[in-house]
Parts: C-alpha cells; sequence; structure tokens
C-alpha cells in the first residue's frame, strides 16, 4: 500500500494534498510517475468518502498537476 490515509470524509484540499504527498513517495521509490498516479488515485478514491461528483475535476487537476511533476524529474 502507497498511501497512510485515515478513513473519513476529506476535503478536496486535503485529497490534493494527500494526493501529490502520496505520488511523490512513490516515485521516490522508483516507479514511474504514470504507474504512480494510477496506483495513488485508485487508492484515494477507496480509502477516502470524496463524494464520486467532486472525482473528474480533481482526477483532470490532479493529471496536470503530475504531467508538470514528470517534467522536474
Amino acid at each position: 500500500m502507497i498511501l497512510s490515509v485515515v478513513k473519513g470524509k476529506r476535503s478536496k484540499k486535503e485529497f490534493r494534498r494527500q494526493f501529490r504527498r502520496s505520488l511523490r513517495r512513490c516515485v521516490r521509490k522508483g516507479v514511474s510517475v504514470e504507474e504512480c498516479f494510477g496506483i495513488v488515485w485508485e487508492e484515494m478514491v477507496e480509502q477516502t468518502e470524496l463524494p464520486e461528483s467532486e472525482h473528474p475535476k480533481l482526477y483532470g487537476e490532479l493529471l496536470a498537476w503530475a504531467r508538470s511533476f514528470k517534467g522536474k524529474d
């Protein structure tokens, strides 16, 4: 498991912060940004109670962030 997420309701801001932290941690372990994105996203969605209606916008936003993060390698 990549995440150490506490179950419970999370705001979008907390979701973003935890996602970014977890993605960075995953990349430091030598996994590609692309693979980490999918792993972290799935775990975050499973372990949080963020409404599904929030997922599409956050997904796009975090995908754009991950692409820019990849360029900083």
